[in-house]
């Protein structure tokens, strides 16, 4: 009896190709560098933005711009949303969030509009570009009164430790105004004139006739 050779694993027959996978050496051998396989990544939709938020980032971004309005911190004072504002108004929601941006510059006609869905006098919704200006102006008169206070009051008390809360006290007024320290008392020395005595002008009187003009 004739002996068959049995075919070796992986080896192919005659006239039947493999059906063995190939190995990874044939694999990285074919393609030049290993095939690795890519991690999928779950996208999540970022999360829109709260009203209040939304607001708080426009006058962020427009926090050194030239603000004319303030149309929306009005309006989330209110407690609106422009959905509402929109159906009072009758305008799109789009051109509400551009008219109430602190930098836009409105018509009279649109102001009028927002003051009247927002129901708040029109000067609520201005911003008064000389206001900074006389706060700061108020503020420094306040502490020259202040400063003119303190020096009256130090010159008439007595006790030692009232003398050095005082000094105390204008060291401080000086270090946030500087120009406080030459500001004198109030004037509660001067002597008040009696009604029967007549005043520099009265007894020491100017004629006209004596003045002199000479014009170039």
């Amino acid at each position: 009896m004739e002996k068959k050779s049995l075919p070796f694993c992986g080896q192919p027959q005659d006239g039947q190709p493999s059906e063995t996978p190939p190995s990874d050496k044939n694999q990285r051998s074919a393609a030049g560098k290993p095939q690795l396989s890519k991690p999928t990544t779950r996208k999540t939709a970022p999360r829109q933005p709260t009203g209040r938020k939304r607001v708080e980032r426009k006058m962020s971004e427009s926090k050194h711009a030239f603000l004319l309005n303030r149309i929306a911190e009005v309006r989330v004072q209110q407690g609106l949303s422009l959905r509402t504002v929109s159906r009072r108004t009758g305008l799109p929601v789009r051109e509400l969030r551009v008219q109430e941006r602190p930098s836009a510059n409105l018509s009279l006609k649109d102001l009028h509009i927002w003051k009247e869905a927002l129901e708040v006098p029109l000067e609520h919704l201005l911003i008064d570009r000389d206001l900074s200006i006389c706060q700061s102006i108020q503020s420094r008169a306040s502490l020259v009164k202040i400063m003119k206070t303190v020096a009256s009051v130090r010159e008439i008390v007595v006790s030692q430790r009232l003398i050095r809360m005082l000094d105390m006290l204008k060291h401080q007024l000086v270090e946030l105004m500087p120009e406080l320290s030459t500001v004198r008392a109030w004037q509660t020395n001067a002597n008040r004139r009696p009604q029967d005595e007549l005043g520099r002008m009265a007894v020491d009187p100017i004629l006209l006739g004596e003045l002199s003009f000479q014009l170039d």
